[in-house]
């Protein structure tokens, strides 16, 4: 099963770019999102899938595209069970695992697990809307801007794909003009709201 993975996340190495050089447009980048949210139902498929086969994921995706400030891939609390590798930590009576990279400066990652609550870091990720919409209807689509207090620290959106009922994969931009205009123009059915 093992095996499985390193092919998945090779797959993955073919399909994105080692080094964001290109500037993509926001629909290519929400047809990579697509993308990587099959390799990841794919590489859940496995229960032994480790902290460092996600991590590799979500990393790859930063790389994708220099407009993607972050990613996660947020897991179904009620799942985590199955995945005896991962280092989840329980957060008032439920599992949290929720691997995020971000852009920490333009030329600098930097990486957290969101369900891993420390002080100024971390959040019970199922109460926010980037994940508990799509978690909900299994729909992909944007979040309200907010602050991401705890992880990112900065102003943002967040389009989330849900990978089946297993978790939630995601993708921020920073909140800008040039980045909301760009959002405008993806036809409905990706987009929630944007003021």
């Amino acid at each position: 099963m093992k095996n499985t993975i390193k092919k998945l996340l090779l797959t993955l190495v073919l399909i994105s770019p080692a080094y964001a050089t290109i500037n993509h447009t926001i629909p290519e980048i929400l047809a990579q999102t697509d993308k990587m949210a099959k390799v990841a139902q794919a590489i859940l498929e496995n229960p032994e899938v480790s902290d460092t086969d996600i991590k590799s994921l979500v990393y790859r995706f930063v790389l994708f595209d220099e407009k993607i400030y972050g990613s996660a891939l947020a897991f179904n609390p009620d799942v985590l069970s199955k995945y005896p590798r991962l280092s989840a930590e329980k957060h008032n009576g439920h599992l949290l695992y929720s691997p995020y990279m971000y852009r920490k400066t333009p030329s600098s990652l930097s990486f957290i697990n969101i369900g891993h609550i420390r002080p100024n870091q971390g959040y019970d990720y199922t109460t926010k809307q980037w994940y508990a919409k799509p978690a909900k209807t299994s729909q992909p689509g944007w979040s309200d801007v907010y602050i991401d207090t705890g992880a990112g620290n900065v102003k943002m959106l967040t389009y989330s794909v849900p990978v089946e009922n297993l978790a939630v994969f995601t993708f921020d931009l920073t909140d800008s003009q040039e980045n909301r205009r760009e959002v405008r123009t993806v036809p409905s059915k990706s987009s929630g709201v944007i003021n």
